[in-house]
């Protein structure tokens, strides 16, 4: 879809007030899949990024039980997965975040729970809102990430993120590091 101003986003139909329908990811139709390699059959010449840490959580199922402004089950995946890859300081240490954001306020919550700031490059290709897949947009997210370690070597680590359930209950974080070169 091509891009539009902030005039045709504001004056777009309101689908859940305050929410219009160009700030919601149109619904896609897909599949993806990816494939892991142990560490201990990787080639000396492998140019894939590794896993260096994974965390989830599962909050509270009811919508009156936790606070929706805070990401609270985001912030403990992301805890969880830092420790994993040795991150002190996620928002000096992470070059690249792909967070499952339908909605341009899950971007903003997502950077805060992960501990982000300006030094992260947050969806840079726009993410899920070219074309959110559901189910699969995490992998999706992952895949992108691996694209962008790949392709840009000025990145070394990035975090993918995949969300599910009501208003983002369930949430997992992977962190991916460049490869050696």
């Amino acid at each position: 879809k091509d891009p539009v101003s902030e005039t045709e986003v504001l004056s777009s139909p309101i689908i859940a007030s305050p929410l219009r329908e160009e700030m919601a990811a149109p619904l896609g139709d897909g599949a993806c899949a990816i494939v892991l390699q142990a560490e201990s059959v990787a080639t000396a010449k492998s140019t894939s990024p590794r896993i260096t840490g994974v965390g989830h959580d599962l909050a509270p199922h009811a919508l009156g039980d936790r606070d929706l402004t805070k990401a609270e089950g985001l912030k403990r995946a992301c805890e969880r997965a830092y420790g994993l890859a040795g991150i002190k300081n996620p928002a000096d240490e992470i070059d690249l975040a792909e967070p499952s954001a339908i909605y341009p306020h899950e971007e903003d919550l997502f950077v805060q729970a992960a501990g982000l700031n300006g030094h992260t490059s947050v969806s840079p290709t726009g993410g899920l809102f070219g074309g959110y897949i559901p189910v699969a947009a995490g992998l999706t997210r992952l895949i992108a990430s691996v694209r962008h370690l790949k392709e840009n070597t000025d990145c070394r680590r990035a975090l993918a993120h995949g969300a599910w359930g009501p208003a983002g209950q369930g949430q997992a974080v992977v962190i991916l590091e460049r490869a050696s070169s």
